[in-house]
């Protein structure tokens, strides 16, 4: 039989090194190893792909060469997805519609059909979604903690702030920006929509560029 390996990394930064590309794949060859009825057919991987994305290159090129009989390889049923309904709709469409299969190289129910082992595969994928919305709530948190303290934290600068030139990798209030993001607040505060505020400010004191509805609403929701 054909197996498809299927080897996922999340985007988040700091990684644990357990989920990388690499390690993924030398425990799905291992499984082989162990297993000679099965076959490598290719490998396909995301790099920097969450689990709830449904639209994953590497997973859509697995599925698509897919055939009955082949089964689709993963070290672990969490990188197959992280979301409940996603992880459903990939296994049904797996088994029921390319008459193939998931097997997982840590076990966790591959291959029982059972009213137990899918009700022990839908226990798990729920656990992945879990913990994917607590890493999103510990990594947003930590941002915020981060940006109060005046550190950079991506490319793009927070409206109302600069690079400080003194202290490379922190910010620095800029005055021109926190004063258009106080009448924001105030105009906001007035009862002005999204749009009339963009058309009282009129540019940007940033790039000169006309202020838009969506950049206030990013303002305010920053601002609390």
């Amino acid at each position: 039989m054909n197996a498809h390996l299927y080897a996922r990394v999340s985007p988040r930064p700091n990684v644990a090194e357990s989920e990388s590309i690499g390690n993924q794949i030398a425990a799905m060859r291992d499984w082989l190893k162990a297993h000679p009825e099965y076959t490598e057919a290719a490998v396909h991987t995301d790099r920097g792909r969450s689990g709830s994305d449904a639209e994953r290159p590497g997973l859509l090129g697995a599925l698509s060469a897919l055939q009955p009989g082949d089964v689709l390889l993963v070290a672990k049923r969490d990188r197959l997805a992280r979301d409940v309904v996603l992880a459903q709709v990939y296994e049904r469409q797996i088994t029921r519609q390319l008459g193939a299969s998931v097997i997982s190289c840590a076990g966790e129910a591959s291959g029982d059909d059972s009213p137990m082992g899918e009700l022990m595969r839908t226990i798990l994928d729920a656990f992945a979604q879990w913990e994917r919305q607590v890493i999103r709530l510990r990594t947003s948190d930590a941002m915020r903690r981060y940006q109060a303290q005046g550190r950079v934290m991506s490319s793009n600068v927070i409206y109302g702030y600069e690079r400080d030139p003194e202290r490379p990798g922190y910010t620095r209030e800029c005055a021109a920006e926190m004063a258009e993001v106080r009448k924001i607040t105030a105009l906001r505060d007035q009862g002005m929509s999204m749009a009339g505020i963009a058309r009282e400010l009129g540019n940007t004191a940033r790039t000169g560029a006309p202020w838009s509805a969506t950049q206030v609403r990013r303002v305010l929701k920053r601002a609390g």
